[in-house]
């Protein structure tokens, strides 16, 4: 896929990846300072008090030659005189009028409670690498290093294409034989959710060539990085798809996998001229479609994909296949054990969607487990 990149500004650069190394230009701290209020002094062995000769607040530095026995009042955040070198806490002393002493009991060590000019990074460094998501954690570092602006990876544009000749917009009453197309907007606002932009595509009927033609457009636009399919993946008469693709010229990269709901999903790409494009075929049926675009695709997209969590089953759920299971759950209150609770919640039927609205998370059952029972252990997936 392309590699583009364009500048935005640092405070709507949350969800973007940075597509550049950023570089610190001045010391991190750019001056030593207090880590708390306090009085600022030269160390001495075995001394105990001194006279506060000076105040020096966050901002309004003033250089000031302390003697031994004089300190500076100071505040958190403020530059360090040159000649002081530890900091007392205000907890840690006791005033008796322009004088202040230490506290019995309190810990006194050189060099205590003193951020070091450069003591978390030194100047002409790499700060930020690029390819870091951009994530609130990261913009203070950014900011630092003096950046209003960052360089960063346009957004993937992806088609979102959905196929049936059952399917009617969703804001259209269905006749008898007719359903909502339902995935559309799910899709769209899934997709969206990544930070790729969307295209919505419409809905292309079960002929082999309007579904054809509708690949080979898609295909060839070069504003076009993602084509997302629902529908025609799995081995009906009508499930056109594959073939099409095939006769594209699409690499099959898979076809349907071990996992229930989503067995018939299919990942191609199409590589003329040796710029990749790749298509994500994904099955019709509504909760089919959410979970294999979960699971299968969005975390590859996504710029900081979710953290999957643990949590104790509260209920029990047995199957008969080999297959790796994805149930919708919903939390309960804290276990024993101070992990999560968990159960499965409705039905898990393909084409259901009421489960999927209710749930919290997706609850993660192996290939490998037939059984899970109250209180066992499960990994899910936040929503």
């Amino acid at each position: 896929m392309p590699d583009r990149f364009i500048s935005v500004p640092l405070t709507q650069a949350i969800g973007h990846i940075l597509a550049e190394d950023v570089v610190t230009d001045t010391p991190l701290p750019p001056f030593t300072n207090s880590a708390v209020d306090g009085v600022a002094v030269r160390y001495s062995e075995g001394r105990r008090e001194w006279t506060v000769a000076a105040e020096i607040t966050a901002g309004h530095f003033r250089q000031i030659l302390l003697r031994e026995d004089e300190g500076a009042s100071i505040m958190t955040g403020a530059r360090l005189p040159e000649d002081a070198d530890t900091v007392i806490p205000v907890e840690d002393l006791i005033p008796e009028g322009d004088h202040i002493r230490f506290r019995d009991g309190a810990r006194l060590k050189k060099g205590m409670n003193i951020r070091r000019c450069g003591e978390d990074m030194e100047v002409h460094v790499t700060a930020v690498t690029k390819g870091t998501p951009i994530t609130p954690s990261v913009i203070p570092l950014l900011a630092a290093c003096g950046k209003e602006t960052v360089n960063v990876r346009a957004p993937l544009t992806a088609a979102i294409v959905t196929t049936g000749d059952e399917l009617v917009p969703h804001s259209t009453v269905p006749a008898a034989d007719q359903i909502r197309a339902t995935n559309r907007p799910m899709l769209l606002t899934a997709v969206f959710r990544t930070g790729i932009t969307v295209k919505d595509f419409g809905i292309i009927n079960d002929d082999p060539g309007n579904v054809s033609a509708a690949l080979r457009q898609l295909m060839e636009d070069e504003s076009v990085d993602l084509i997302i399919t629902t529908g025609g993946v799995s081995v009906g008469t009508r499930d056109l798809l594959r073939s099409e693709l095939h006769t594209l010229g699409a690499e099959e990269l898979f076809w349907r996998v071990r996992m229930k709901p989503g067995t018939p999903v299919m990942f191609s790409r199409w590589n003329p001229g040796g710029r990749s494009k790749y298509i994500m075929s994904l099955p019709g049926n509504p909760l089919s479609a959410f979970v294999t675009w979960t699971t299968l695709f969005a975390p590859s997209l996504a710029p900081a994909p979710p953290r999957r969590h643990y949590a104790h089953l509260n209920s029990s759920y047995s199957k008969k296949d080999d297959k790796r299971h994805i149930l919708c759950g919903q939390w309960q209150s804290s276990s024993a054990s101070g992990l999560p609770a968990v159960i499965v919640s409705g039905s898990q039927s393909s084409g259901g969607m009421t489960a999927l609205a209710r749930a919290h998370c997706l609850i993660i059952v192996p290939e490998e487990t037939a059984e899970l029972r109250q209180g066992d252990i499960v990994e899910c997936i936040p929503l």
